[in-house]
């Protein structure tokens, strides 16, 4: 969706309280919905997921909990090297200690490992002016928000506690060409940054 009206309206009806399967129902809507996957939690717990008949065949959605937690969690993708993407990520999601966002980045990096999307690879356009180790992304990023966070018009546009975006546009020459491992080199960065308070 490029004019980000599936995320606007995704991003508005959770604010509004409306449960995921009812907001399935309104993105039902869209012409494309048969191109389209969507992976929604609420603060509740509450999910859907959907991948429409028109996605590679290795394209899935999967919601659970993490056991013995309050930690709900969606893992979707498309256009996959397997099913094993969405699986590995959710494994390392589960099994991960650590903070939210280091189970998150984990998942990544299994998604990752296991291929990810099939059409990226390290000889593919565009192409950063850095090493490459087994590219099968062209963007990461991950997000953090804390209650009080100021909120924008769609999810990733507030002043978020952390926002660590990586785009084959930015990756610098001492970083990775694989978005991922750079993700990695830069949420550890941001990581030692808050352990020395800055």
């Amino acid at each position: 969706d490029g004019t980000r009206e599936n995320q606007r309206l995704i991003y508005a009806q959770l604010k509004a309280g409306t449960h995921p399967e009812q907001i399935l129902a309104l993105l039902k809507a869209d012409p494309n919905i048969e191109r389209r996957q969507f992976g929604i939690i609420d603060r509740q717990g509450r999910s859907a997921g959907f991948s429409g008949s028109g996605n590679n065949p290795a394209s899935l959605s999967v919601q659970a909990r993490v056991p013995g937690t309050n930690i709900y969690y969606s893992v979707q993708g498309n256009i996959l090297a397997s099913d094993a993407v969405v699986h590995d990520a959710a494994r390392a999601l589960e099994q991960t200690q650590g903070t939210l966002a280091d189970r998150v980045m984990a998942a990544m990096e299994a998604a990752d490992e296991a291929g990810g999307d099939v059409r990226c690879t390290c000889e593919r356009e565009p192409l950063p002016d850095a090493p490459c180790d087994s590219k099968n992304a062209h963007v990461a990023y991950i997000l953090a928000a804390d209650d009080g966070d100021a909120e924008g018009d769609s999810f990733n546009d507030g002043d978020y506690d952390m926002y660590i975006n990586v785009t084959d546009d930015d990756i610098q020459r001492h970083e990775n060409a694989n978005p991922v491992i750079t993700l990695r080199m830069r949420y550890d960065a941001w990581k030692a940054d808050q352990r020395r308070g800055k």
